[in-house]
């Protein structure tokens, strides 16, 4: 007698599943090590903003600065001096050079510039002095090791302070993006673990309670758990890379991986009633179906992240629908082989001679037949429900301020708001005013008066704190009326004096050439606040109506030569990843509304069921994301991509139970009847499924990353207004004249097929 596929293949399948779970988690590791956010590096190469990014950078180098302060920090503190001094001695060199306030105003009151002491402060207030005149800092630009290798070279930093010089770590506060994006890093990862734990402790505690079986529940929890590995090592194996976005994906896969494993069970279940000789194989014949329609579906949700902009997003798409399939893929491996080799006792899970599920299956007949009695007042709630949620996502906007990620005890919110208090804005923006120096007859002292309006006029901006120039590391500009040297003749001198100087103004990086027209490309740093809720797209809009009368003013050969402004940094950048943010949202939802629908119709036969099962999964996300926009909570890069994350999960429970009453109506009930069965054979399953995802994710919601909780909570949010829906709406929805569409077509005389396998999932008792 030929022996069948899992006698001869579930001990070897079992081994190998097991053999590699340890590499697996080496992978995961791995993956985890490249941990790392740039904002800047968030947006496509596409972008303009990323062009003129781009070459800023080519052409000044990184704006990327680490401004190091302390409690004491004042102009005269010599331990200022001191760090600046043993840093610059420190190996290896992750940073150009350390400038301090003293530093500075030693510079600026020495030849050519000679300003006096109050000048000087006036000109650095705001960047290197704080607004009382005596607080001060240390401004570190990095190198290219330094920028490779953030967390060294701020390790470098708290090394320097705190063991060489001496300065309480209390007391000690960095910021600038470099700050940022390693507390991004740290932030993402500090709480990753204990929540897969807790997230893992939910799963096993929710699967042992409807599995009721201590062998089945350690089967189920172990697929899940490695599909949770399975999708960092996946990272790895092909060459990515992680960030604070993609850390959120375990947790994802896991509840999916879980869930499968539970529906490939209760098919399992169902398929012994009928004896446990080949129970296996009528189970997975029966489960495949529906879990790949389920895998597929989520998927497809995953997948429209893609079609966005931000590449974080696009990431996590990528990864996350890759690693729900390999789920699925790994629990139709693992599970069956398991089954094979340990199956559970006989009498267990036999559904038919459960008392609990037959008490179960009585109340849920008796909550089907409440909601068909009264399915006008549940589609009137669900309509105003609608209608209330739509009016309020007129309203909804995006915010991508980073220090939103971060919960407010965080130690860099501390830091930034004593360094604003203290020092100023910290946000970098740049302006690069192009001149082409020979159109027209403007010397170099008059280039740099019109860059000097140019600067001015931004310094007038509310929101803008201090500006830093090659003007602020000049001699006083302003023409001279009397005295011996005046008019023409002091600006030749003064011109003479400025050019005999212009290497280092080209060295200490605000004045640069193009290499391939000539122009002069002279830069302008702005500093913006990081704590307040700034309308990037606003102020972005003012610095434009400040700048530009002065460029109109000076634009061309004869006007002075100024060819063009660019405003880049990143602030710009910022304010283009809101948009992406709100485009990629549209896109991503439309994208995965059409591709679902349409396979929801091909599964049904008729378009017009396909667009109805959509109704109770378009009604989360209507209702959730319009009542955030009436309350002015904006969408950030953790809720952007639940919307089509939970349609794609949701809309699994309303294929259920569309199925279970198309079959219904195929063995002849009314279309009311046909709903209270659906109801009573899918409503716990559908709540199993809901509680595990739902509760599994809700677990990040205590992570102090403000995305990850975010994340967590909107899901669990969505998918329970999600479960609402399939138990209330779909059963009121199919009772009246949608069923119409659901129901299976048969030709005269031709015998009925065997129900769907879909329609086959029963409760686990």
């Amino acid at each position: 007698m030929r022996r069948s596929f899992l006698a001869t293949w579930s001990r070897v399948i079992v081994i190998a599943v097991v053999a590699m779970f340890p590499l697996t988690v080496v992978g995961a590791l791995l993956a985890l090590s490249t941990n790392s956010n740039d904002v800047a590096e968030w947006l496509p190469e596409s972008f303009e903003a990323t062009q003129d990014y781009r070459r800023f950078e080519a052409t000044f180098g990184s704006e990327a600065f680490v401004l190091v302060s302390w409690q004491g920090c004042t102009l005269e503190d010599p331990r200022l001096r001191e760090f600046a001094s043993k840093l610059d001695a420190e190996e290896p060199h992750y940073f150009h050079e350390a400038l301090t306030g003293p530093g500075m105003i030693d510079r600026l009151m020495s030849p050519p510039t000679s300003l006096s002491l109050d000048q000087a402060i006036g000109r650095l207030r705001g960047t290197f002095v704080g607004p009382n005149g005596e607080q001060s800092c240390a401004i570190l630009s990095l190198t290219d090791l330094g920028r490779d290798n953030l967390h060294p070279a701020l390790d470098q930093v708290y090394h320097v302070a705190v063991d060489e010089v001496g300065i309480p770590l209390e007391s000690l506060h960095l910021g600038g993006p470099p700050v940022d994006n390693v507390a991004i890093d740290t932030e993402g990862e500090r709480m990753l673990l204990p929540l897969m734990f807790l997230t893992g402790g939910v799963g096993l505690v929710l699967a042992g309670w409807f599995l009721r079986d201590v062998r089945l529940t350690i089967f189920v929890c172990f697929a899940g758990a490695y599909s949770a590995v399975l999708c960092f090592a996946l990272v790895y194996l092909l060459g990515s890379t992680v960030d604070s976005v993609l850390l959120t994906m375990p947790a994802v896969v896991y509840t999916a991986g879980l869930a499968a494993a539970m529906h490939l069970i209760n098919y399992y279940r169902h398929a012994r009633v009928q004896g446990d000789e080949g129970a296996i194989q009528r189970g997975v014949e029966a489960a495949w179906l529906p879990c790949l329609l389920s895998a597929g579906t989520t998927a497809i949700g995953l997948v429209s992240l893609m079609i966005g902009d931000l590449r974080p997003i696009v990431k996590f798409g990528f990864f996350t629908a890759l690693g729900v399939v390999a789920a699925v893929g790994l629990v139709f491996l693992f599970l069956p082989a398991a089954l094979y080799l340990w199956p559970p006792k006989s009498h267990e899970g036999e559904p038919g001679a459960d008392p609990r599920t037959v008490r179960h299956y009585a109340r849920m007949r008796s909550v089907g037949e409440g909601i068909v009695g009264r399915a006008r007042w549940v589609w009137a709630g669900f309509v105003l429900l609608i209608a209330i949620g739509l009016s309020g996502l007129v309203q909804a906007r995006t915010t991508i301020n980073l220090m939103s990620l971060f919960s407010p005890d965080a130690q860099i919110i501390l830091s930034y708001q004593w360094l604003e208090e203290h020092l100023g804005p910290l946000v970098p923006m740049e302006i690069v005013v192009r001149f082409d120096p020979d159109a027209g007859d403007r010397s170099l002292v008059e280039r740099m008066r019109i860059v000097e309006q140019v600067q001015d006029a931004a310094q007038d901006i509310d929101e803008v704190g201090g500006t830093l120039s090659a003007v602020t590391f000049a001699p006083n500009l302003a023409p001279k009326r009397s005295g011996l040297l005046r008019g023409s003749t002091y600006d030749d001198v003064l011109n003479r004096r400025l050019t005999a100087h212009r290497d280092e103004l080209i060295d200490q990086g605000y004045l640069a050439e193009d290499e391939a027209t000539g122009d002069e490309l002279w830069r302008i740093s702005l500093r913006v606040a990081a704590l307040q809720d700034i309308d990037y797209g606003v102020f972005i809009h003012d610095v434009r109506e400040h700048i530009e009368p002065v460029v109109d003013a000076h634009r061309g050969p004869e006007q002075g030569g100024l060819v063009d402004v660019t405003y880049t940094g990143m602030t710009p950048i910022v304010y283009m990843a809101e948009r992406a943010l709100m485009n990629g949202l549209i896109k991503s939802f439309g994208t995965a509304f059409v591709m679902i629908a349409v396979v929801m119709s091909l599964l049904f036969g008729d378009v017009r069921a396909g667009l109805l099962t959509m109704l109770p999964n378009v009604f989360p996300v209507a209702v959730v994301f319009g009542l955030m926009s009436w309350a002015r909570v904006p969408l950030d890069i953790g809720t952007m991509m639940t919307a089509s994350v939970a349609m794609g999960v949701c809309i699994d429970d309303t294929m259920h139970f569309a199925h279970w009453f198309r079959r219904a109506t195929q063995n002849g009930a009314g279309r009311k009847q046909a709903v209270v069965m659906a109801f009573e054979h899918t409503a716990g399953v559908i709540y199993q499924s809901s509680a595990i995802v739902g509760l599994g994710l809700v677990t990040f919601a205590l992570s102090a990353f403000m995305p990850t909780r975010r994340f967590g909570l909107l899901m669990f949010t969505l998918l329970s207004f999600g479960l609402l829906a399939d138990l209330t709406l779909t059963p009121a929805m199919l009772s009246g004249w949608c069923g119409q569409f659901f129901e299976r077509r048969h030709r005269r005389g031709k015998p009925e097929a065997d129900a769907p396998a879909v329609a086959q999932d029963t409760h686990a008792g």
